[in-house]
C-alpha cells in the first residue's frame, strides 16, 4: 500500500539547477559523487575517445580479482618487455624476480608499461586471455562504449568515454587492495628499493596551479599520448563526499599540465558553490497512519529518526522540497520494534534526491488522552446533590 504526502511545497515556480559555468580544455568530463550515487557535472560524457594510460586502472583491477597472493614472486620474461618504446617503464630486466604487489603499485603510481604488460602475461595462461577478461569486466559493470586491446594504453583500438571510465574507477575503488594502491602517494619497491611518488600530487602540493581552496587529491591516474591528449582520473573529498573526477582528451600543451588544471578548476568550483545541506530534520513529522489494538484505532506518527543531508548547490531554494511517505498504512500489535514499514522519499523539483527507510517504533504510537470532563461534572453534581440532601435533612429536624 502506498500513501503520498507533500510536506513542503511553498513556492509556485520550479527551481532548476543553475548551468555550471566551468570552462575547461578537456574534451569530456564527469564529476561523480560516490556517497549519493550521482553525477554532479558532465561535459560530452558519452563521446568516445582514446584513454591512454587510464587503461591501467582496468589492468590493475583485473589482476587483483584474479590473483591469490600480492606477495607472490614472478620472473620477468622476454615477451614481457616487447614493443614498449616510447612508454614509461620501470626498467625491468629479463630474469628479474618481482612481486605482484610491486608490479601493481608501479603500474598505477609510475604508469610503468613494462609492469602492466608483465601482469597481463602472467595472471592467466596467455596475454590474450587477460585482454578478454578486461573486456568482459567492462561489459559486466556497464561500460557500453569501451574496448581494450592492450593493458598499457596504446592508442590502437583502446577507447572509452568519461561516462564509462567513472564507472570503472567507482567499481575498482570498492576493492580494498585497489583503493590502497590508488590512494598511495609514496611507495618503496621491494624489487629495487626505488621510491615511487605520485607526480600529480606533488605538482598540486607545490601550488604550481591556481588552487585557492587548497584542494588535495587522495589518488590519481593520469595518461598521455599525442593522439589521445592529456587525461586524468582522480579521487578526492569535498565536504566529506567521496568524489570521482574523469577528464579526457585535453589537447593543450603537455608542459602546462592542462589535465590537472582542468580538474582543479572543476573541483574548486564545487568547493565554493556546493555543500551538504539538510533536506530532512530529525524527528520531523511526515505523516500519520493507523495503529489498531484491542478494537481501538490509534495514530502512528511517521517521523525521520535522523538528519538527512544531500550534496547540493548552495543557491538552490530548499523550500521547494517534496517529502513523501511510501509504505504500510495500517499497523497492528503484530508489528515489533525494528520491522520495516516503508520509506520517506525526498524530491527537489520532481527530481529524486534520496530516501530514508522507516522502521516501527512503539514510541510513535499516539494514544489519545481520556476525556474526564463529563465524569468530573457528574461527580460534582452528585457531591453537590449529596450535600444539598444532607442540609435539607438537618433543617427538617
Amino acid at each position: 500500500m502506498k500513501k503520498v504526502l507533500v510536506v513542503i511545497l511553498l513556492i509556485l515556480f520550479p527551481i532548476n539547477c543553475l548551468a555550471l559555468e566551468i570552462e575547461i580544455d578537456s574534451k569530456c568530463a564527469v564529476l561523480y559523487d560516490r556517497n549519493i550515487d550521482k553525477i554532479l557535472y558532465s561535459k560530452n560524457e558519452d563521446d568516445i575517445t582514446l584513454i591512454a594510460s587510464l587503461t591501467k586502472i582496468m589492468t590493475t583491477i583485473v589482476t587483483l580479482e584474479n590473483i591469490k597472493d600480492l606477495n607472490e614472486i614472478i620472473v620477468v620474461e622476454e615477451n614481457d618487455l616487447l614493443d614498449l618504446d616510447g612508454y614509461s617503464i620501470e626498467d625491468l630486466k629479463v630474469g628479474d624476480s618481482i612481486s605482484y604487489k610491486d608490479l601493481l603499485y608501479s603500474t598505477i603510481i609510475s604508469s610503468a608499461a613494462d609492469s602492466a604488460q608483465t601482469l597481463s602475461n602472467h595472471v592467466f595462461n596467455t596475454h590474450d586471455e587477460f585482454i578478454k577478461k578486461m573486456n568482459e569486466l567492462a561489459k559486466k559493470i556497464g561500460m557500453k562504449s569501451t574496448h581494450f586491446s592492450n593493458p598499457i594504453g596504446k592508442d590502437y583500438d583502446n577507447y572509452s568515454t568519461c561516462n564509462d571510465m567513472y564507472k570503472l574507477l567507482d567499481y575498482a575503488l570498492d576493492n580494498e587492495n585497489f583503493k590502497n594502491i590508488y590512494t598511495t602517494l609514496n611507495y618503496k619497491m621491494d624489487y629495487n628499493d626505488k621510491e615511487l611518488k605520485n607526480r600529480i600530487n606533488e605538482l598540486v602540493t607545490k601550488k604550481k596551479f591556481e588552487n585557492d581552496n587548497n584542494i588535495r587529491f587522495l589518488g590519481t591516474k593520469s595518461g598521455f599520448t599525442t593522439p589521445s591528449g592529456l587525461s586524468l582520473s582522480s579521487l578526492t573529498k569535498l565536504d566529506n563526499e567521496e568524489i570521482i573526477l574523469i577528464t579526457l582528451n585535453s589537447m593543450n600543451n603537455k608542459e602546462n599540465n592542462q589535465n590537472v588544471q582542468d580538474q582543479l578548476k572543476i573541483l574548486n568550483y564545487f568547493y565554493e558553490n556546493f555543500s551538504n545541506r539538510i533536506v530532512l530534520s530529525k524527528d520531523r513529522l511526515i505523516d500519520n497512519i493507523i495503529y489498531k489494538k484491542n478494537n481501538k484505532n490509534y495514530k502512528y506518527e511517521i517521523r525521520s529518526d535522523k538528519d538527512i543531508s544531500y550534496y547540493l548547490d548552495n543557491k538552490l531554494n530548499l523550500d521547494y522540497l517534496k517529502i513523501y511517505y511510501d509504505g504500510v498504512l495500517e499497523l497492528d500489535n503484530s508489528f515489533k520494534n525494528g520491522d520495516e514499514l516503508g520509506k520517506i522519499n525526498i524530491y527537489l523539483d520532481d527530481e529524486f534526491l534520496t530516501s530514508e527507510e522507516v522502521y516501527f517504533d512503539k514510541k510513535y504510537i499516539i494514544k489519545e488522552k481520556q476525556d474526564y470532563t463529563k465524569l468530573a461534572i457528574l461527580i460534582s453534581i452528585l457531591i453537590i446533590s449529596a450535600l444539598f440532601m444532607k442540609l435539607t435533612a438537618k433543617k427538617k429536624k
